[in-house]
Parts: C-alpha cells; sequence; structure tokens
C-alpha cells in the first residue's frame, strides 16, 4: 500500500510548511474532503492539541488498545532481551495455548497467560495489567477476578509463582511480600509488581531490562 501511496505521489514535490501557509490554503467542494487531514496537520505543524470545547477543528481518531499494547511490549521486549534478563537455558513463551480450564468430557475454556516464562524445571508466569493500582488500598486495588484468573494459570500449568505487573502510575514501586495460596499441600506465590515505562527506548533501554530482570529474579 505504501509502495502505491508513493507511485501516486510521485509528482508531488516537497516543501517546508509554515504556519502562514495554512491561511492561504482553500478547501472547494472538491478537495473538502481533505478538510480532517489538513486539521491534523496543522496540529502538527503548529505543536497544538485537541480542543474540545469547540467544534471548529474536524479530525479523527487513532486508538490503540492499551492492554494489548501493553502485554504485547512486555512479551516482545522479553523475548528479544531473554539473554540478558534469564539464566542461560530460559525460554520465554507468549500466548502458551496448551492447557483448559475444563478436561472433561473434552477440554474447553482455553487458559492464555501472557508470558510464560520457564528454566530448568522452574517457571514463571507473567499476567501484564494496563490498570492503575492505588497505594491507599491494602489489596493495592487488585481486583479479585485477576487473582482468581492467575490462579488458574497456575494450577493448569504446575507453577508456584505468577507476576501480576502493572505499568507505574500512582503506585511507582511494589516490592511487598506475595499473596499466598495454599492447596493440597502446595503453595502459589502471586508477586504484585510495576514497571515504569516512562523511558526513552534509545537511551535508557538498560533501566527497563534492570527492572524486568528484578521482577524475573523473585524465581530465577
Amino acid at each position: 500500500m505504501l509502495k502505491e501511496i508513493d507511485f501516486i505521489l510521485s509528482d508531488i514535490s516537497f516543501k517546508r510548511i509554515k504556519p502562514a501557509d495554512f491561511d492561504a490554503l482553500h478547501l472547494d467542494r472538491l478537495n473538502y474532503c481533505y478538510r480532517p487531514l489538513v486539521d491534523l496537520a496543522r496540529l502538527f505543524i503548529l505543536h497544538s492539541t485537541v480542543e474540545l470545547t469547540h467544534d471548529r477543528l474536524q479530525t479523527f481518531s487513532f486508538l490503540f488498545d492499551m492492554d494489548e499494547l501493553f502485554e504485547q511490549f512486555i512479551a516482545g521486549f522479553m523475548i528479544r532481551n531473554r539473554s540478558k534478563l534469564l539464566p542461560e537455558k530460559s525460554g520465554v513463551k507468549y500466548h502458551d495455548k496448551s492447557k483448559h480450564l475444563i478436561d472433561h468430557p473434552e477440554p474447553i475454556f482455553r487458559l492464555i497467560p501472557d508470558i510464560l516464562v520457564s528454566c530448568e524445571g522452574e517457571k514463571l508466569i507473567i499476567d501484564t495489567k494496563y490498570k492503575i493500582l492505588d497505594p491507599k488500598d491494602r489489596k493495592l486495588g487488585v481486583s479479585q477476578s485477576d487473582l482468581y484468573q492467575v490462579i488458574a494459570y497456575a494450577l493448569k500449568h504446575e507453577c508456584p509463582n505468577v507476576v501480576l505487573l502493572y505499568p507505574a502510575h500512582l503506585l511507582t514501586s511494589a516490592k511487598g511480600e506475595p499473596y499466598v495460596v495454599r492447596y493440597d499441600g502446595k503453595e502459589i506465590r502471586i508477586f504484585v509488581r510495576t514497571i515504569d515505562l516512562n523511558i526513552d527506548m534509545q537511551t535508557q533501554k538498560q533501566l527497563l531490562v534492570e527492572q524486568l530482570e528484578a521482577i524475573c529474579a523473585c524465581v530465577f
């Protein structure tokens, strides 16, 4: 698609746009459909923002599912930097689909943990949650349904260690003792941790490596 667009615009020359150029721009009925794009360009060039109190500016939304983006970013970063975060023989798997909540009479309700880390028999499940924790709440704002979810993951994968990973907002650091679930003589430890993403990935990538390394160190 980009190559096609490049071909269509092959006769268009580049020009440095100045704020005054917008005042001289006339949109008629033949090119009025480009009004939202022109307004968006105006925002960028004028270093402006959208004002929601009036409707003089026509633009469009460009939205991301932040839950999915956060999950994929953490998983992708861990896979690419596995050798820096974990012991040599470790494996990082994104969206393992090998387990189901119900096994009989047929496997149904597939369980898909975000990240499954394994190393020489030890396992760690990392489940990302793009939510704001509450430092004033004795439960930190962790929802009961999220705990039920990761406990099901841990039971089916026979994994005694789980990390609920949140972005650092109000709660800049979570380093408390894990929640402990005991069953049939065994224990599941659920760690609540946060990660600061307010960094420059070009110059401060090592800071993110160190944060994730510290999170994985609770097991490995």
